[in-house]
Order: structure tokens, then sequence, then C-alpha cells
């Protein structure tokens, strides 16, 4: 019996080269525990002319609970440029990097560290490029390594220059900040997971983040780049009030690996959102919410958005097939949902696709991702009511949008950063994204705002149902998804 690969050979490849670990010889070796930390083998110094040194912190905010106001956390310094491998668990702890102007290379090996009053790394200053996809601070997920970074956040403070600064990550860069290597890493955040300040890069990983608001998070207004470039990304917001799965205040490139993100399940928030664009140009990309954030047409892989008549319950699988029967998408969401939005390099251009909720999945899973299937019985099949033309928002009456904002000037879509060419991450000239000339943000749509699912549902009740989704770039918007209630079907489905 063949099985069904859902992945990549690549993406596959990454979950099998969990071996033996690669400590790096060359690197620092910091170990942590809470009854001391280590430096090569000695005890770390309290002289802040070392690279590496060690103080103590109490952080008390407001948000601090009243019984870990007088915490004092272990701060460990590091202040050159260099190799940095992190291996151990420790409680009320920190890793701060300040070297202005230098490269550091954090490496995980085997790393556990939490801090309840403040972020458990911090990026205060670093070498920095501002260039998206380059990063002089930079994490490292040692081989055959599982690293787990719980963090909380700080209050807001004025840098040097005047500017008001908020860590609200576990892990928390002021700059631009690259993520690489072969190894697993687990965040959790009391706020926000991972956060930069600048750009953000993840070139690989398997990566899970669980927070109370965004998960991946890049701030600078009109500026921040989230480039990913391979890796396997499961985030979901799960606790506070609101959150985006990935958010960034100036684009997202999606250029590989699988990347399942969730917003908050009740709250109007998206998988992706980006203030000026969001561009797919490689990988498996499953993005669930309640609000919709379109993908730009200048993605150069295709891409499709699903509304559902009613929200979907989380930890209910997932299953996207061809006329064929082959697994396109294989995944349970944790959180609940109204709007989908999936894209993958197994979506061609005209052919016809089917959904489907609910049943039994039986395969290799990994953090609610199927990397392979043997078998799907007992799910529901899922039909739509209609198939709005383009990839765009939807036009309203005299092209406004019912709370009377209109849409950008022109309906121009979001342009990719100087010098980075479709099907590339952006790169190389040293050019920023520039702020649309108004200074204004593309508006974000608010499905309550409009007449069809994810809020209020005021689509076509009576609109012959379809259980074909046939995603072309005329044709990638399906509304009032729903249980189909016509001819019986079955979707048992055992791979041959």
């Amino acid at each position: 019996m063949k099985k069904h690969h859902v992945l990549s050979a690549a993406l596959i490849a990454a979950f099998l080269c969990f071996g033996c670990s690669n400590a790096d010889s060359g690197a620092a070796q910091i170990a942590l525990s809470d009854d001391a930390v280590t430096v090569n083998g000695e005890a770390i110094t309290q002289d802040s002319a070392q690279a590496v040194y060690t103080s103590s912190v109490v952080e008390t905010h407001e948000d601090v609970a009243a019984d870990l106001k007088d915490t004092a956390n272990t701060i460990v310094h590091i202040t050159k440029a260099g190799d940095y491998q992190l291996s151990g668990s420790i409680q009320n702890a920190q890793i701060r990097v300040s070297a202005p102007e230098q490269e550091v290379n954090l490496i995980l090996n085997g790393v556990e560290i939490t801090n309840q009053t403040a972020p458990a790394i911090y990026i205060e200053d670093a070498a920095d490029t501002k260039t998206a996809g380059e990063a002089g601070a930079k994490i490292t997920l040692a081989e055959g390594s599982t690293n787990i970074i719980n963090g909380s956040h700080v209050a807001e403070y004025m840098d040097e220059n005047g500017v008001e600064i908020d860590n609200d990550g576990a892990i928390s860069s002021n700059v631009s900040l690259l993520i690489d290597g072969t190894g697993a890493l687990q965040v959790t955040g009391d706020k926000e997971g991972i956060e930069s300040k600048m750009h953000l890069t993840i070139n690989n990983g398997t990566i899970q983040i669980a927070s109370s608001d965004d998960a991946l998070n890049a701030s600078e207004d009109g500026v921040s780049v989230i480039t990913i470039n391979d890796g396997i990304i499961n985030c979901a917001i799960q606790n506070g009030e609101e959150g985006d799965g990935i958010d960034s205040n100036g684009y997202i490139y999606i250029n590989g690996g699988f990347v399942a993100a969730q917003a908050h399940s009740t709250s109007m928030d998206s998988g992706l959102d980006a203030d000026l664009g969001i561009i797919i140009n490689g990988g498996t990309v499953c993005a669930t919410g309640n609000m919709y954030e379109e993908i730009s047409d200048e993605s150069a892989q295709q891409h499709a958005q699903f509304y559902f008549a009613e929200p979907q319950k989380g930890n209910v699988p997932l299953v996207i097939t061809d006329t064929e029967g082959n697994y396109v998408l294989a995944y349970t969401p944790v959180n609940d949902f109204s709007i989908l939005e999936f894209s993958s390099a197994d979506l061609a251009d005209g052919q016809t696709y089917y959904l489907y909720s609910g049943g039994t999945l039986t395969g290799t899973v990994t953090n609610g991702i199927y990397t392979e299937v043997e078998s799907y019985t007992g799910g529901t099949q899922l039909a739509h009511r209609g198939v709005m033309q383009g990839g765009g928002r939807p036009a309203m009456p005299d092209d406004e949008r019912p709370d009377g904002m209109k849409p950008p000037a022109g309906g121009e879509q979001p342009k990719h950063p100087e010098g980075a060419e479709k099907g590339e991450r952006p790169a190389g000239d040293g050019q920023r994204p520039e702020r649309p000339a108004d200074g204004q943000m593309p508006e974000r749509f608010d499905p309550s705002l409009m007449p069809f699912p994810g809020g209020g549902a005021n689509f076509d009740k009576n609109a012959v149902q379809s259980v074909e989704f046939v995603i072309s770039a005329d044709s990638r918007v399906y509304n009032g998804i729903a249980p189909y209630t016509g001819t019986e079907t079955s979707n048992e489905t055992t791979a041959e």
C-alpha cells in the first residue's frame, strides 16, 4: 500500500533529520541551570567587561502579577560578536544580547528558558543592515535539538533617541532577526511569540508558537518584512483577546516550507496580516481566522480563499483532495475560524479540488500537520454557494465599504520591495520598502462589514451548492461553504 505524501520531499526530510546533536565546538559553551551558569566549563563572571557575564534584575510593571513583583531574573549578558551555544534548563532567566554593530549567533542546543516577567531571549542591540533577509542577530536551532522558550513582556520605555520601545515577545529583538537550523523550537508567550522591530527571516526549523497576541510579528510601520524560506511553522493564538497568526507592519513573503498560521478564535483577526502585501511564492500555506487579508496577485503560486457559512470548530481535520483523491492538504487547526486561506504548489490552475471537514485521518502527523496520509474516512464533504471572480476583495456599490472607507486609489496591489523579483525573497540592494505617498496603510478588510461569511453570512442561501472548487487566477474566492446537502457522497479514501 502506497502512502500519500502531503508535503514535499524536502519538508519530509526535515522531519527525518533529527539525529545526533551537532554541538559546535568552536562556539562559546553556555550551560544553564537554576543552580549555576557556566561559560566554557567555568563559573560565569559578574564582570561587565567580559563577553559573557551575569546580573540580576527585577522586572516590575502593571502587568506583573502580585506574587511575581519581587522576582529577580538572572540575566546572561552577551556583549561581543561570535557564536554562543546554549544548553540546559533555567527558570526566571533571560539571555540578553547587547552588542552594537556586531554579529551574534545564538545556537540553541537543547535549552529551556522560562521568564515570567520579561522576554526570555532579548536582542537589545546587534548589527543590522536593515535589509530584508539579512540580520546580524541570528538564532540557530542545532540539529537534533528541541528548544523550549517561555517568555513574557516588559513595560514600554524610551530608548536613547526618545523612541518608545515595547518588547512584547517571548523572543524579542530590537534589530532584524534571522532563524535557521534544523532543530525544533517551541515558544510560548504571554503576549507575542517571536517579534522583531525591523525584519524577521526564517530559513528553516520546526517551530511551534502559542501566544496571547501575534505569534510572529515585525513591527516597523511600512518597512518590516517577514520572510519565510523553509521550515515547518505552526503558530496559534491560544489565550488573550485577539491576535494574528503572522503580522507584519510591512510585507510578508513566503517562499517555501509549511506555514500554518491561526488567528484568535473569536477576534476579527487573520492568519496572515500585512499592511503592505502578502506574497506567496512557494511552500504550503494554511491560514485561518475571521478577517480576510488579500494575497497579492504578484504571488508566483496559486492560492484560494474559503468563506464558511458558520464558524468552524478547532481540533477538527481539514482535508483538500484533487480529482484523483490525492491529498493536497491534511491539517487539524486548534482554533475556531470562519475563513481559510490556502496556497500550495500542488494547486494547478483551472483544476478541480474537493474540501472535507471532520472524520478520521491516519498517517504521519507532527503538530497537527500530516506529512503523509494513509487513509481518511468519515469526513463531511463541503460545498460552496458562489464564486467571486479574481482574488481581490469584493467590490461594494460605488466601490465603497459599508463603513464609508474607500479602498486604495486605483485598486493597486502592494508592490515588491525595490530590487525583489517575483519568485525571489526581498534582497540585495539595501532598499527599504517605501511607505505609500500619502502615508496611509491599506485598509484591513473586515468580514463583519461585508455581506458574506465571516460576518453575517448574507450570501445567497438559495444558490445551488457545488462540491467542485475550480481554482484559477480568475476564480479563487468561495462563499457560503457548508456541508453538502445534495446527493450523498462518500469520501472514504485509502491510498493506493
